[in-house]
């Protein structure tokens, strides 16, 4: 019994010509990773084992390693407590990752003391999930310059929002030009289902 090959037509000029099912999805691929330009890409596949690892009602960080035209390579990997976690830093890798927990009375959105601490490392930019979420934080211009009274100021301003009961995809849209404006740091939402898409190059 013969096994079927599924086949689509795409136009090459003035002729169409057949491409096998495999050949379209490294088309696809080779697609995502021009487009972006050198830019850090976690795939759909591989976010879903981040999501996986991620959802627990304690907190795990590390960093993430990625290689230009492949996406993510190597992450690197801490266990913290329910509240807390320290890990030092490493220059070797491009991007911090970390969890909220997922428990009750705990947001996505990035805290007082995960702002500070990139100040305090070599990373550019920081990933942070929770219950399937993603929210991304990346330096621009000024951030290493901004007071921690002031990052204190606009932390506390999210929290009380989140006490009054403003969800997470709100506070996201109310905060990204706030975030841009007063701390020198654009706000990305990653999309479940979705490639993530970071501004960290990849080398």
């Amino acid at each position: 019994m013969k096994t079927k090959v599924r086949k689509h037509v795409r136009k090459v000029g003035n002729r169409f010509v057949l491409v096998k099912k495999h050949n379209r999805k490294i088309n696809k691929k080779t697609r995502l990773f021009s487009k972006h330009k050198g830019k850090a890409i976690i795939s759909k596949k591989k976010r879903k084992v981040l999501d996986d690892m991620f959802n627990r009602d304690f907190e795990l960080g590390g960093y993430l390693d990625f290689e230009k035209g492949k996406g993510l390579e190597n992450m690197k990997i801490h266990y913290g407590s329910k509240y807390a976690l320290e890990f030092d830093d490493d220059p070797d890798y491009e991007t911090q990752i970390h969890s909220h927990p997922n428990i009750k009375g705990v947001s996505i959105m990035p805290s007082y003391e995960d702002i500070v601490g990139m100040q305090e490392t070599n990373q550019k930019e920081q990933l942070i999930f929770t219950r399937g979420l993603a929210i991304s934080i990346a330096e621009k211009d000024r951030f290493r310059h901004v007071s921690p009274k002031r990052i204190r100021q606009v932390s506390n301003m999210m929290q009380r929002d989140f006490v009054n009961g403003m969800k997470d995809r709100k506070m996201y849209e109310k905060y990204k030009s706030i975030f841009r404006r007063e701390l020198g740091l654009s706000m990305r939402w990653h999309d479940p289902n979705k490639d993530i898409i970071l501004e960290t190059r990849a080398v």
